[in-house]
């Protein structure tokens, strides 16, 4: 038999526990989201990643979903910007922990779009009953659009794999990839909802979408034909990519030794395959010139007879 005590503290474990749910959702959807971005690639899971999130905020005021994305965005900023550390560390001599502490600052700071964005979806679709489905991607696209970020990052770079996808950029930038994105999720979400609600399926919005998926794919398969066609009845140049493995702090160590490795694998590359052009990485040299109209000596580059685009840092004279 249980008691009332009993009871009374079985009711109470179990509201924490349904408490934590919307946090945890959250928690899901930042690592989603850091895993379907560049460096790690999974970019078929930014187009869920923000389901769960949608889920978390449902029934909550705008400021509780306001801090809601705030913990999704700290943690797909921290996933997704963890070479910082490595930075922070190479280039500010800082040792591991205010390294990691300087990660979870910008984490915060970049991660107020998440926030921003589920606190005014939440908001706007709570007072005006607009569908999430439209409300969710504007909020989204707006932001990435107008929010100042440390390092400013796009939902749509995500897809720069998805080749037959990133065609509509030529017309609409990243920013309608963004757009569509966000627009996936929403419309997913809608659909579970309604499913798990028992709700009539919405039709019209699935034609919409489905109409919307079809044209940016048939453009971006006529898109790239046209290029390929192009690419083909094009003049070709062979291109040589020359890029010692040395990390930044060996390259300004020593800066000749630097040079003379890019020439002596240039010399390589020219002499196997012969390229019409040599491209070097940037900052790959530094000199000084006496006059704005003053060139680089020739014997910067050796003998390899191949004109070469690289990157320098120009010191100018006094005068």
């Amino acid at each position: 038999m249980i008691t009332d005590n009993d009871g009374e503290f079985d009711m109470a474990h179990r509201i924490t526990v349904r408490d934590l749910l919307p946090w945890l959702a959250a928690a899901g959807g930042g690592v989603l989201t850091f895993l379907g971005y560049a460096g790690f690639d999974q970019f078929y899971l930014e187009w869920i990643c923000l389901v769960p999130i949608l889920w978390a905020i449902r029934k909550q005021s705008p400021v509780r979903a306001f801090f809601i994305g705030w913990v999704a965005g700290v943690i797909a900023h921290g996933g997704g910007f963890y070479w910082v550390i490595h930075m922070f560390r190479e280039f500010a001599g800082m040792p591991w922990p205010p390294a990691f502490l300087g990660l979870v600052l910008l984490a915060a700071a970049n991660g107020i779009v998440f926030a921003v964005w589920a606190g005014a979806t939440r908001f706007i679709v709570g007072a005006t009953g607009w569908s999430m489905i439209w409300v969710s991607p504007v909020i989204w696209t707006a932001l990435e659009k107008f929010w100042p970020e440390i390092f400013p990052n796009y939902l749509g770079a995500s897809q720069y794999t998805f080749t037959l996808l990133t065609q509509m950029a030529d017309v609409t930038g990243v920013l309608g990839i963004t757009f569509l994105i966000v627009y996936a999720n929403s419309f997913i979400y809608v659909v579970l909802e309604r499913r798990f609600t028992k709700l009539p399926f919405p039709k019209f919005q699935t034609a919409i979408f489905a109409a919307v998926i079809g044209v940016v794919l048939t453009y971006g398969a006529v898109r790239i034909h046209s290029v390929d066609q192009d690419a083909a009845a094009a003049p070709k140049l062979t291109v040589g990519l020359v890029q010692t493995n040395r990390g930044a702090g060996e390259k300004h160590a020593d800066r000749d030794r630097f040079l003379r490795e890019h020439v002596a694998m240039s010399r390589e590359l020219v002499f196997r395959h012969k390229p019409d052009l040599l491209v070097w990485p940037e900052n790959v040299l530094m000199a000084d010139i006496t006059s704005r109209r003053a060139q680089l000596p020739p014997s910067l580059f050796g003998d390899l007879g191949t004109p070469v685009l690289f990157g320098a840092i120009l010191r100018i004279g006094e005068n």
